[in-house]
C-alpha cells in the first residue's frame, strides 16, 4: 500500500492573511487509491468594502514514492467575493404634505 503526502500552502496575491483569510501550510495525506481530499480555509469577514480579492493554494513537496510529482493543476486561485455594502446616500423622509 502506497501512502503519498504533500504540503498545501496559501500564497497572498491581493488577499492578505490574516486580514482576509487564515493562511494555511499543512500536510495533506493520501491513502492508496484516494484521488481527492477536502481542506478548509477560513475567510475573514472584515466589513471593509474592497472588491474581490484573490490568493493561491498550491501543492508542494510531494513524498511517499520514488519519482512522484505534483500533477496539473498544482495551483488553484481562490477569489474572495466582497459581500460588504456601501451606503450611497442617506435619505430622510418627511411625512408632512
Amino acid at each position: 500500500m502506497i501512502h503519498l503526502s504533500t504540503v498545501l500552502r496559501s500564497i497572498d496575491i491581493d488577499a492578505v492573511a490574516p486580514n482576509d483569510y487564515s493562511s494555511i501550510h499543512i500536510d495533506v495525506n493520501f491513502e492508496a487509491n484516494q484521488l481527492e481530499t477536502i481542506e478548509r480555509v477560513t475567510i475573514v469577514n472584515d466589513k471593509r468594502i474592497e472588491g474581490p480579492e484573490c490568493f493561491l493554494l498550491t501543492l508542494i513537496e510531494p513524498s511517499g514514492a520514488y519519482g512522484i510529482e505534483i500533477g496539473s493543476p498544482g495551483v488553484a486561485t481562490v477569489a474572495i467575493k466582497d459581500d460588504d455594502c456601501k451606503i450611497i446616500k442617506d435619505y430622510v423622509f418627511d411625512n408632512t404634505l
